[in-house]
């Protein structure tokens, strides 16, 4: 969790990238509003250092005004960008439309809404090195390496000056790989046999889903299970239809 405040204009930005390391970078004093270049502030904890490989499952995160109500104001604004592996992610103009997810949200109204990391390409399914899904380069966002998911920008514009506007908890979870030597790979549970069909009806819903919950994680999963319902009903024609669908209630 951390908390975003703005300027002395009332305007601030961050750039969140999932990572197992949980890294996000912070915007350099040098940009100018809405054009903001990201510096190399990364953050990170420690993580298992026997992880030989590890793969994004689902990630989130979830934002509330902390701003006192009759200074509560100016507008969020949320994009999700599915940048490709060696992109550079220095400058961002935070106000685009031509985003993969677009969300503008009053800074009174943000009380728990949720947004549900979006995949942008296939190469979410695949295990990958730790270090691997690192931004690298110069001012760390420079060659931004991808593995599949979005980054997502969240700014504010016309805010309260010089205060913390907005709370952040990001949440995400994964699959790890111990490496064999490790005393601690004994703990780790066998995989399960890839299962095509769910495999399918998770594509299904990862796909067609909202990405932006205005009214909280409650909402956000009632729709997504409704949506992982639909998808099974889909696959399983008939009787089994309605199976899947009566195992998932």
């Amino acid at each position: 969790m951390f908390t975003i405040s703005t300027s002395a204009s009332g305007q601030a930005a961050y750039l969140l990238t999932p990572n197992f390391l949980n890294g996000w970078a912070l915007p350099s004093s040098g940009g100018v509003f809405p054009n903001l270049t990201f510096g190399n502030a990364f953050g990170a904890r420690s993580v298992i250092a026997a992880a030989t490989n590890v793969r994004l499952v689902s990630w989130g995160f979830k934002i509330n005004h902390i701003s006192t109500p009759l200074s509560s104001s100016g507008v969020v604004m949320i994009r999700g960008l599915a940048s490709q592996v060696g992109a550079s992610m220095v400058t961002i103009d935070v106000s685009t439309m031509n985003a993969d997810v677009i969300a503008n949200v009053p800074l009174q109204d943000c009380s728990e809404v949720a947004i549900v990391g979006k995949r942008a390409n296939t190469n979410s399914q695949f295990y990958v090195s730790p270090s691997g899904i690192l931004p690298a380069g110069a001012g760390g966002v420079s060659v931004y390496s991808g593995f599949g998911w979005d980054s997502y920008v969240i700014a504010i514009s016309g805010g309260p000056a010089s205060a913390g506007a907005l709370s952040v908890e990001i949440f995400e979870n994964w699959e790890i790989v111990i490496d064999d030597s490790d005393a601690s790979a004994q703990l780790m549970i066998k995989p399960p046999t890839a299962n095509n069909v769910a495999t399918k009806a998770a594509a299904v819903v990862t796909s067609t889903a909202e990405t932006v919950f205005l009214r909280g994680v409650g909402m956000a999963s009632a729709y997504l299970k409704r949506a992982a319902i639909t998808a099974l009903g889909g696959l399983f024609a008939g009787p089994g239809g309605a199976r899947a669908a009566m195992l998932l209630d």
